[in-house]
């Protein structure tokens, strides 16, 4: 059994980080490393991350000072001792068999990277069901950045996937910048000859009003457009089939951020600011393969700022009552 490695940067989840922790605790798959990489965290997770380590031989500890995620992740990758490495953010939860899907998909088509499926979860819900359809996707590298970038099945997220550890190595998250994800999982899938999905939902992500994507917006959010960009570049110049999927990507990201941003007080400047962003609008429109939820949050930013505050709550209650 090839030994695989969970990093699990931890800050501020006091609340949520022995749930976490018990879901790695119980993986079925026995020959695992739990990395819990404690950022400098100012309540209780550093103890609960050493009492943990005391109780379970595999969990190691690392303690740092306050660096933020992409450093905690990194610094984390560089201790691993695992061949292969998997992400889990230290307040969401997976599956007893997070890990064993994971491998057994990259054993069975002999694939660099393997993907397992996802689902929101709100904390006052119980978990959602097991999907009733399981299929497998083996995909090109371009065939995997298409498929990640129209979020058919899988995103960006580094959770939820198994990596090569070198790989990972290879391509660390920028620091200090939000989104690390969108700077770094595409790099990592346009190295790979094979990756597979799997649609068996292995990962619940929960859904915080504290979490970064939920948080109140301010100027760092905007590198998301930034890293939307570089990813842009990178696939015209190396896959140009998944150029259609880039460019949906692009395009969503002001849409996705207008959404935290409707938080703050300076709404209505970010609304301005944000507007300005899109591109591709028309162009995506008539893509089949952009969510139509997508396509009207973006006709409603292009059409005005009300319009836009009336479709984006309405799409934040539908989208809670459904999940």
């Amino acid at each position: 059994m090839v030994k695989v490695s969970v990093v699990a940067p931890v800050y501020k989840v006091e609340d949520h980080l022995r749930q976490c922790l018990d879901c790695l605790a119980a993986q079925t798959y026995k020959n695992i490393e739990v990395i819990t990489v404690d950022d400098g965290s100012p309540d209780s997770c550093g103890k609960i991350c050493d009492e943990y380590a005391e109780k379970y031989s595999n969990f190691r500890v690392l303690h740092q000072e306050n660096q933020g995620l992409s450093a905690a992740r990194n610094n984390g990758v560089l201790i691993a001792e695992g061949e292969l490495l998997t992400f889990v953010d230290s307040d969401d939860m997976v599956t007893k068999d997070y890990v064993e899907y994971l491998v057994s998909l990259r054993e069975k088509y002999s694939a660099d990277i393997s993907i397992g499926g996802y689902k929101y979860q709100y904390e006052n819900k119980e978990l959602a069901a097991a999907s009733r359809e399981e299929k497998e996707y083996v995909m090109t590298a371009s065939e995997a950045l298409t498929r990640m970038n129209y979020g058919k099945g899988f995103s960006v997220f580094q959770w939820g996937k198994l990596y090569p550890t070198e790989l990972v190595r290879r391509y660390p998250s920028p620091l200090g910048k939000l989104y690390e994800d969108l700077s770094t999982t595409y790099k990592m899938i346009g190295q790979c000859k094979k990756v597979v999905f799997g649609s068996r939902c292995i990962y619940f992500w929960m859904q915080r009003e504290n979490s970064i994507t939920r948080s109140v917006f301010d100027e760092r959010h905007l590198y998301a457009i930034t890293a939307a960009g570089n990813q842009l570049r990178y696939i015209e110049k190396h896959f140009p089939d998944a150029v259609p999927a880039a460019k949906a990507r692009y395009m969503s990201k002001p849409a996705e951020l207008f959404a935290i941003a409707m938080k703050s007080k300076d709404r209505y400047k970010y609304y301005k600011l944000l507007r300005s962003k899109l591109r591709f609008v028309g162009t995506c429109i008539k893509d089949k393969n952009v969510k139509k939820s997508m396509k009207l949050r973006c006709i409603a930013m292009k059409t005005g700022y009300l319009p836009s505050l009336a479709v984006f709550k309405a799409h934040d209650k539908l989208k809670e009552l459904f999940i």
